[in-house]
């Protein structure tokens, strides 16, 4: 039986300016705490998901429930 996982990701960023950056990518957020003017960490988070769980949460993202369910039916 397959085990699926939810995965949160937080990365709080400090920085110092007139506005707020803007992030567009996880990319952009790397490379402003790796090689840029910002402070940052991140924490991950695991729960493991029913698969029930798991067809709402990517179909909430816009994938179909098959993208990791292979066998799922698309109603749920």
């Amino acid at each position: 039986m397959a085990r699926y996982w939810q995965t949160l990701i937080t990365a709080t960023v400090l920085t110092e300016g007139d506005a707020p950056p803007t992030f567009d990518t996880l990319a952009h957020v790397h490379e402003a705490i790796s090689d840029g003017d910002a402070s940052g960490e991140w924490k991950q988070q695991d729960a493991e998901v029913p698969e029930q769980t798991m067809r709402g949460l990517l179909l909430a993202q816009g994938s179909e429930a098959t993208f990791l369910i292979p066998d799922a039916e698309e109603a749920v």
